[in-house]
């Protein structure tokens, strides 16, 4: 079963001290994608962001006041009016972007949300979010094309080993 609509779909999410909470009622609306861009690396502070875009009407957000909007950017795509990244006023995580694009003559406003914020990872609805490209490749980070990741050891904590998935 395909899970698309807000009847089918909650998917429970929260910044890291839990001020900022929502619920995701859609999959994003293109495949989601990882992206490698000297911008998008800089604002997580990682080797990449993981996001899916779906239109704002998805996402019912249960904790508005604590988010702040703000480091509004240049985007690179095509039809894309404004850009803006969002964070909860209290921890500084990054809680979602926004996104506007224009669309047969409107502006539709998009939410970029991030499967990490999710409350429960292991939920099978989640599957929906696997990203399915990468982009700017050419910007890649050193540490992200290194090989040999699958031999390395998985650890479920600090010390527990946890085995290695083989389904390749």
């Amino acid at each position: 079963m395909t899970l698309s609509t807000s009847a089918e779909l909650s998917i429970p999410a929260s910044c890291y001290c839990g001020a900022v909470k929502y619920i995701v009622h859609s999959l994003p609306t293109s495949p989601p994608k990882l992206c490698h861009c000297t911008n998008c690396r800089k604002a997580m502070a990682s080797g990449v962001q993981w996001a899916g875009y779906m239109p704002a009407s998805s996402i019912e957000i249960l904790s508005k006041e604590t988010v702040k909007g703000f480091a509004r950017c240049q985007s690179f795509f095509p039809g894309v009016v404004a850009f803006e990244r969002c964070f909860c006023s209290q921890c500084g995580s990054r809680v979602w972007n926004v996104l506007v694009k224009e669309e047969d003559g409107r502006q539709v406003r998009y939410l970029g949300v991030f499967p990490g914020l999710f409350d429960d990872p292991d939920d099978a609805k989640i599957e929906g979010f696997r990203p399915k490209s990468h982009l700017f490749c050419g910007e890649e980070v050193a540490l992200t094309q290194w090989r040999g990741f699958d031999e390395m050891q998985l650890l479920e904590g600090f010390s527990s080993a946890k085995t290695a998935k083989t389904d390749k």
